[in-house]
């Protein structure tokens, strides 16, 4: 999926997170950009929920107790998502984070916490990796 093809329709979006305040707030910012989001809280109900309906495409938490984020972006590699565009959110700042995400097949990396803005930019086409 190309980003045009982001700002074209409205999309299906998987957002993951361990911390349920964060993953509903970005939910919510995303249902204000007139996107469908479906939320997953940890590892394998994410997995669950993108191959009941794969999405068009994945914010996911990099860091999360259990199953991480890197873990959860292999299996959907594998399982159901080969070419949705799946991006990391961390909420941390470091070089070494956001060369390993981009290196274990993450399109692009968000900083916690989600703003209007950069997903807004996101979706638009803007780069924010």
């Amino acid at each position: 999926m190309t980003r045009r093809d982001l700002r074209a329709r409205r999309l299906d979006v998987l957002v993951v997170d361990d911390e349920p305040d964060l993953a509903d707030s970005a939910a919510l910012l995303l249902c204000l950009l007139g996107h469908r989001v479906v939320v997953a809280y940890d590892g394998p109900t994410a997995v669950a929920r993108a191959s009941a309906a794969t999405p068009d495409i994945v914010l996911l938490d990099v860091e999360m107790p259990g199953m991480d984020g890197y873990e959860v972006c292999r299996l959907l590699r594998a399982r159901c998502c080969g070419h949705v565009p799946i991006v990391a959110v961390t909420a941390h700042h470091h070089e070494r984070n956001r060369l390993r995400a981009l290196e274990a097949g993450f399109a692009a990396v968000l900083l916690k916490p989600l703003e209007l803005e950069t997903l807004r930019m996101l979706f638009d086409g803007g780069d924010q990796a």
